[in-house]
């Protein structure tokens, strides 16, 4: 792992949300950094603000102030196009609610993900990926299944599958092992050790699982809209 070099930072992130009369600052003045092949692991309560850290760092909410830097990049100093397709050539989502698309099998969702990074999701190699991918997070039996018929702890392993298959820069997870039985997370977060350690994927994840958490490099909490 390079220490020296940050691929992903957050430079003094702002967020103030409202609700009726009352501003909240869900981040004031927040700063992250993760280098190549670095696990980060973001602990706190639950409405801490955790998620919008998270989608904020993978370029889907803009900060009230503040940078985001992908390989020195600035991503808000693109239009919303351009962060899009970096967003998918680059970036493995996993999200707390699946966003999987429910009339489409197992197999087409993962392989959904190498068309948005514009690989070539016909070849050999594409087929390759998704079947290994399948076959370690014990989905292979289902790859032919729709989404609507599995249940919330296979859809959970579908989206991390996808979220790894186009080999990314960087992965950014909001409680990919919450709906998981033990066996099935420790799967997941072998997976996710693997990348890093290979591929030199940049991970940051948000857990309440302390297995995950200790599998990180780093662990930082968030609290009161700063990090401790």
């Amino acid at each position: 792992m390079n220490q020296d070099r940050a691929v992903l930072e957050g430079m003094n992130l702002q967020k103030r949300f409202q609700t009726g009369g009352e501003v909240r600052a869900v981040l004031d003045g927040v700063s992250i950094r993760l280098a190549t092949g670095e696990w980060l692991a973001v602990l706190g309560p639950s409405g801490v603000g955790k998620t919008t850290l998270l989608h904020i760092l993978a370029g889907l909410l803009p900060p009230d102030a503040g940078q985001v830097l992908w390989d020195q990049t600035d991503l808000y100093a693109m239009d919303e196009t351009a962060r899009d397709h970096q967003r998918a050539a680059q970036a493995g989502l996993v999200f707390q609610f699946h966003h999987l698309l429910p009339d489409l099998t197992v197999e087409e969702n993962v392989r959904l993900a190498l068309q948005l990074a514009r690989r070539n999701h016909r070849d050999t190699d594409a087929r390759k990926s998704v079947t290994d991918l399948l076959d370690r997070l014990h989905l292979r039996n289902l790859a032919g299944a729709r989404i609507d018929k599995l249940s919330g702890g296979e859809r959970q392993r579908v989206a991390v599958a996808r979220a790894l298959v186009h080999h990314p820069r960087f992965i950014f997870a909001d409680e990919p092992t919450g709906n998981l039985d033990e066996s099935a997370a420790g799967a997941v977060l072998d997976l996710l050790d693997t990348a890093r350690r290979t591929e030199g994927v940049a991970i940051l994840l948000s857990t309440h699982n302390p297995a995950a958490a200790a599998r990180a490099d780093r662990r930082l909490t968030l609290h009161a809209g700063k990090i401790m």
